[in-house]
């Protein structure tokens, strides 16, 4: 277990589908899925850091539902990766600070589902 000195706990994970919460601390993930299907990041007063770079998505999309709440999350995504929002908002926002955000026909999509209160979203590539 860790010291609880605040620092980030980093893993990779292979798995298709993921269930991540962080409350209090920040977690740092990097995901390898070669058909990756989406989950659930629930970070509450702390941080997750999510890189797909080294993923792909399932063939029918990916749905992931993130709740932030006076907390952060960080996505980012591999080039060529479409990332579509129904994320809800108060006091927070979804930014994309990818080079090119445009959607390209189709190419894999991720949706991000879910709100952010007082929280943000950043996706980056």
């Amino acid at each position: 277990g860790g010291s609880g000195d605040g620092s980030k706990d980093s893993e990779t994970i292979s798995d298709d589908e993921i269930s991540l919460t962080s409350s209090f601390s920040g977690i740092s993930r990097t995901l390898t899925s070669q058909n990756f299907r989406g989950g659930s990041v629930s970070a509450s007063f702390g941080g997750v850091r999510l890189d797909f770079t080294g993923a792909k998505i399932a063939e029918d999309g990916a749905r992931l539902d993130v709740q932030a709440l006076v907390g952060g999350v960080e996505i980012r995504v591999p080039n060529g990766w479409n990332v579509k929002s129904e994320m809800s908002t108060t006091f927070g926002g979804v930014k994309d600070e990818r080079s090119e955000t445009g959607i390209v026909e189709g190419a894999p999509t991720l949706v991000l589902a879910g709100a952010a209160t007082a929280g943000g979203i950043s996706i980056k590539n």
